[in-house]
C-alpha cells in the first residue's frame, strides 16, 4: 500500500477545532446570556404586575379622610403613603433575585383613559396601557425614595374607584441588564404592568 498519498488527519482536525471552538463558546455564551436575560425579565415583569395588583387593592387610599399620613404634608391627594407601599412591593421581588439587573426608576402612572364606549380590556386602556408622555406619573428611585419630576403627579383624586368608572393604575420598572457571560453586552429595558383600581359601588 501506498502511504506517501495519505494526508496527516491530526493536523487538519487540530486546525479545524481551533476555527470552530471560538464560534462554539460565543454561541454557548449567547444562548446562556438569552436564557438569563428572559429569566431577569420574567422576573421583572412579575414584580411589576405585583405592585399592580397591590395599587388596585389600595386604591386611592381612602381618599378624601381626615386623618393624614406625616408625609402627606396637610395634602389629601398626596398619594405618598399608598405609592410607597406599591415600590415596596416591588422592591422586596427584585432586589433579592437579580444580580445581573440594576434598576434605575420605578413608576406609578396612570394609563390613558379608554374611549367612551370601550370596554376595559379591548384595547383599553389604549397601546396596553404603557406609559405616554403626559400621563399622571410618580417616579421613584432604585431605594424607594421620590424622584423630583416636572411631569403631572398621579394624585389619590384621580385614583376613581367609583363602578363602573374605575381608573387604571400602571406600574413600570426600568432597569439596566449587564450580561455575566459577554461582558460587552448590556441594554436598558422596561416592564410594565396595568389593572383597573378595585371598584366601590355607592
Amino acid at each position: 500500500m501506498n502511504r506517501r498519498g495519505r494526508r496527516p488527519l491530526g493536523g487538519q482536525a487540530m486546525v479545524e477545532m481551533a476555527l470552530v471552538a471560538p464560534l462554539l463558546a460565543l454561541l454557548f455564551l449567547g444562548v446562556y446570556t438569552a436564557a438569563d436575560l428572559i429569566g431577569d425579565k420574567d422576573t421583572v415583569n412579575q414584580a411589576v404586575r405585583q405592585g399592580a395588583r397591590l395599587a388596585a387593592e389600595l386604591g386611592n387610599g381612602g381618599y378624601p379622610k381626615e386623618t393624614l399620613s406625616a408625609c402627606q404634608a396637610g395634602d389629601n391627594a398626596n398619594p405618598c403613603a399608598v405609592d410607597q407601599s406599591i415600590v415596596e412591593a416591588v422592591l422586596a421581588l427584585l432586589q433579592q433575585q437579580l444580580p445581573h439587573v440594576k434598576v434605575t426608576e420605578i413608576d406609578v402612572y396612570r394609563p390613558q383613559p379608554c374611549a367612551a364606549g370601550t370596554t376595559w380590556g379591548s384595547n383599553c386602556p389604549p397601546d396596553n396601557g404603557s406609559f405616554q408622555v403626559g400621563d399622571p406619573i410618580d417616579r421613584f428611585n432604585p431605594d424607594g425614595t421620590a424622584m423630583t419630576s416636572p411631569d403631572a403627579k398621579f394624585t389619590l383624586d384621580l385614583r376613581t374607584q367609583t363602578h363602573p368608572n374605575e381608573a387604571s393604575v400602571g406600574v413600570r420598572a426600568l432597569y439596566h441588564y449587564s450580561s455575566p457571560a459577554l461582558l460587552m453586552f448590556s441594554m436598558d429595558q422596561s416592564e410594565y404592568g396595568v389593572v383597573r383600581l378595585a371598584p366601590k359601588f355607592t
